[in-house]
C-alpha cells in the first residue's frame, strides 16, 4: 500500500528515523540481470492484460469500477469505514468532471454532495488524472496538484504555493510510527519537487518500468503536499503506466498487491533511504507489477464467467439482457442510473429492476436510506480476489444507521 504519511507534530520523538536527501537517479541505471528479468516478466504481464481488455464489453464501466476498487483500498488511508456497496452508491450520485468542474472547492457548501464524501473526491479525483493523460498532459506536480486538491477538498493553488511547509514523515501502523523522514521542507522540497518534474517528463534510456518504479518512489520520499500523499503516489502510477504505454487504459493501480506487502513495501523505501542498492526497489516493483497485471487478468475472466451466467435467463427480453450483461461492471444501480444507462423509460427501468430482484439476481440493501439494488456476485467479483461463502454476507453491510452520511461526518470531525 502507498505509505501514510503525517507532518511534524502528529507524532511522538522519532526516534531513529532515516532521514531522505533529495537526489535524482542517473540517466540509465545499472540494474542486474535478474531485475531485467522481473521486468522482463511483467511487461508480458501487462501485455497480457492489454490482451485481455479486448475482450471487456465496455471497457469505460469496467475502469470505472476499477477506480471503485481502488477508492474502498485508499479509504484506509484516511481511516474512513467503506462498505463496498456504500462506495458504489456515492458514485451512482457523483456529477461528471465536466458538470463538477476540476478542481476548486468540492466540499464548499452547497456543492454536490458526493464530492462533500472523502470516497467521493478520491473517485472524481482519479476520473480528473486519467481524463488528463488521455489527453495527453504531462503526469507531473501541475496535474498531480489539482488532484491533490480535488482529493483533500481544498481549493486549488498554483503547485509552488500549495507544497508541504513542515517536517514530514512516512509512517506506518494504526498508531501513525514514523519509519522514514521526507524531504525538508521549503526551498530544499520546492527544488527537488522541480527536478522531479523535469526528471519524469524527460526521455529515458532504460526500461520504462524502471523509471516508473524510481518515479513512484521519489514522489512517496519527497511527500510534497501537507495532504494525501500516499494517494497521489497511487494516482501517479497507475496514470503513469498509461503514458508511459505499459497499458493502454488506466486498468493497473497497484494498490491491492501493495497493500497485501505493506510491510515489505516500507522495509524497501527505508532500504533505499539507508543507502541500500535501488535495483532492489526496482525488482520489488516490477514483481507487484507482474502480479497485479496477472490478479486483472484473472478478474476479467470471473467477471466474464458472472456475465455469462447472468445472462442466461429464457424469460429475459433484449432490454433486461442487456441490463444482465452491465452488471459485472455496474453492480449497484437505481432508476434513474439504468434508465440513463440503457436508454430506457423509468418505469420499463424499475419494472426490469423489480423482475431481478424477484428472481434473486438483485437484492435492496437493508436500513439503506436510498433505494438501489445490488448484484452481490458482481460485486463480489469485483472487490475480492478469494471470493468469501454466502454466509459471511451479512459482514459487508454497514450496522444499521450505519451508511455514508455517518461515515461522512465522522472523516469531516477529524
Amino acid at each position: 500500500m502507498s505509505a501514510s504519511s503525517g507532518v511534524a507534530g502528529e507524532h511522538g520523538p522519532p526516534g531513529d528515523v532515516p532521514s531522505y536527501v533529495p537526489v535524482l537517479p542517473p540517466g540509465e541505471p545499472h540494474l542486474p540481470p535478474r531485475v531485467q528479468g522481473a521486468l522482463c516478466l511483467a511487461e508480458n504481464a501487462a501485455g497480457e492484460l492489454n490482451q485481455a481488455l479486448r475482450r471487456v464489453p465496455d471497457p469505460e464501466a469496467f475502469v470505472a469500477s476499477l477506480r471503485l476498487r481502488e477508492a474502498l483500498r485508499s479509504a484506509r488511508l484516511t481511516d474512513l469505514t467503506a462498505m463496498p456497496t456504500e462506495v458504489w452508491v456515492v458514485a451512482l450520485r457523483l456529477p461528471t468532471l465536466d458538470d463538477a468542474g476540476d478542481a476548486g472547492d468540492p466540499a464548499a457548501d452547497g456543492g454536490p454532495p458526493a464530492l462533500r464524501h472523502p470516497v467521493g473526491r478520491f473517485v472524481h479525483g482519479s476520473a480528473l488524472l486519467d481524463r488528463e493523460v488521455a489527453r495527453g498532459a504531462h503526469n507531473g506536480v501541475e496535474l498531480l496538484g489539482a488532484v491533490s486538491a480535488v482529493l483533500t477538498g481544498r481549493p486549488a493553488s498554483p503547485a509552488a504555493r500549495g507544497l508541504r511547509q513542515a517536517e514530514g514523515f512516512l509512517t506506518a501502523g494504526d498508531r501513525r510510527t514514523p519509519y522514514v523522514r521526507t524531504a525538508p521542507p521549503g526551498e530544499p522540497l520546492a527544488r527537488a519537487v522541480r527536478a522531479w518534474d523535469r526528471w519524469v517528463a524527460q526521455p529515458y534510456e532504460g526500461p520504462r518500468l524502471a523509471k516508473i518504479a524510481t518515479a513512484h518512489l521519489l514522489l512517496e520520499l519527497l511527500q510534497p503536499y501537507p495532504w494525501a500523499n500516499g494517494h497521489l503516489a497511487r494516482q501517479f502510477t497507475r496514470g503513469e503506466v498509461v503514458r508511459r504505454g505499459v497499458v493502454d487504459r488506466p486498468v493497473l493501480s497497484l494498490s491491492p498487491w501493495l497493500d497485501d506487502h505493506a510491510d515489505e513495501y516500507r522495509s524497501r523505501i527505508r532500504a533505499v533511504v539507508a543507502g541500500g542498492p535501488p535495483w532492489e526497489w526496482v525488482e520489488f516493483f516490477a514483481l507487484a507489477v507482474r502480479e497485479q497485471a496477472l490478479r486483472n487478468v484473472a478478474l476479467i475472466d470471473r467477471l466474464a464467467d458472472v456475465r455469462a451466467e447472468l445472462v442466461d435467463r429464457a424469460w429475459a427480453s433484449r432490454p433486461a439482457r442487456r441490463v444482465l450483461a452491465a452488471l459485472p461492471t455496474s453492480p449497484v444501480t437505481d432508476v434513474p442510473t439504468l434508465a440513463a444507462q440503457h436508454g430506457l423509460p423509468p418505469r420499463g427501468a424499475a419494472a426490469i429492476l423489480r423482475r431481478l430482484e424477484a428472481e434473486g439476481v438483485l437484492r435492496k440493501p437493508p436500513g439503506h436510506p436510498v433505494k438501489v439494488f445490488v448484484c452481490d456476485a458482481a460485486l463480489d467479483a469485483l472487490v475480492f480476489d478469494d471470493l468469501p461463502p454466502p454466509t459471511d454476507r451479512q459482514v459487508l453491510e454497514p450496522a444499521p444507521g450505519a451508511g455514508a452520511d455517518e461515515n461522512h461526518t465522522r472523516e469531516e470531525q477529524k
